[in-house]
């Protein structure tokens, strides 16, 4: 008679933490992704703001009279407004990669974890084994007595 490790209730207590940090992890891992979509998009932003500002670059005299007079500004303000929304563009760029960093930490930990309790599921294992042959000697050891 094989040796059914895995109908006992210890053995299953494992397999179920093993699962909930599979499924943590998978969790982890659609967050960063998330995140990584929305720093691709600021990215667009960013360089959509970058070359607009550079549209101020070297207007003509006549054309920085009108944009003052149509918008109440110059093209240097013009070009600062740019620049800064882009510098803001930038920051949440990086507090997003903090983020997915923060999130890669916590995969990392639960990976250590799960790499623990499958191990100590693997000893589990072995000494559920062992106890079984243990007892299938025994019993053969009984019946040849008898």
């Amino acid at each position: 008679m094989s040796c059914e490790f895995h109908k006992n209730e210890e053995w299953k207590a494992f397999s179920v933490e093993l699962r909930k940090i599979s499924l943590e992890k998978q969790e982890l891992r659609q967050k960063q992704r998330g995140l990584m979509n929305q720093i691709k998009t600021l990215q667009l932003a960013e360089d959509l703001a970058m070359r607009k500002k550079w549209d101020f670059e070297g207007l003509k005299p006549e054309e920085i009279t009108t944009l003052e007079e149509t918008t109440g500004q110059c093209d240097d303000c013009w070009w600062s407004d740019y620049q800064c929304a882009e510098d803001a563009i930038e920051e949440m760029r990086i507090a997003k990669c903090v983020e997915v960093a923060a999130l890669e930490s916590q995969y990392g930990l639960l990976t250590d974890k799960h790499k623990t309790i499958d191990k100590e599921q693997d000893a589990c294992r072995d000494r559920l084994i062992k106890e079984h042959n243990e007892k299938q000697a025994e019993e053969s050891k009984e019946t040849v007595s008898a």
